[in-house]
């Protein structure tokens, strides 16, 4: 059996809304067999370089909207293809933390 996944584009500074999340959650509503992704951090992507606000203030978006996902992955059960580019610290800890506050209820969250 094949199962797709689903990935909203977040790459827009401008974004203030979390309308994508709402909107991924839809989906993956709509798709039960889907998965999340492909999401995750990176510390060389274009839009970090080029962020108005800065890179500081880029990363910690894409973290924000990495532990969103990753949440949301969680709540409803759904596998995730992540990646990481020179952010393995900050991969490790937004794990942990979503492991954490799921309490791994039925397995919400395995590595």
């Amino acid at each position: 059996t094949i199962a797709g996944d689903l990935e909203i584009q977040t790459k827009d500074s401008a974004m203030t809304q979390d309308w994508w999340l709402l909107r991924l959650e839809c989906l993956l509503r709509k798709h039960p067999r889907a998965l999340v992704g492909e999401i995750g951090l990176c510390r060389v992507a274009k839009n970090v370089r080029s962020h108005p606000e800065g890179k500081a203030a880029a990363l910690e978006r894409q973290r924000q909207v990495f532990e969103l996902q990753l949440r949301l992955a969680a709540k409803l059960q759904r596998p995730v293809s992540v990646h990481c580019v020179q952010m393995h610290g900050v991969l490790m800890k937004v794990l942990k933390n979503v492991i954490e506050s799921a309490g791994n209820a039925d397995g919400a969250v395995s590595l």
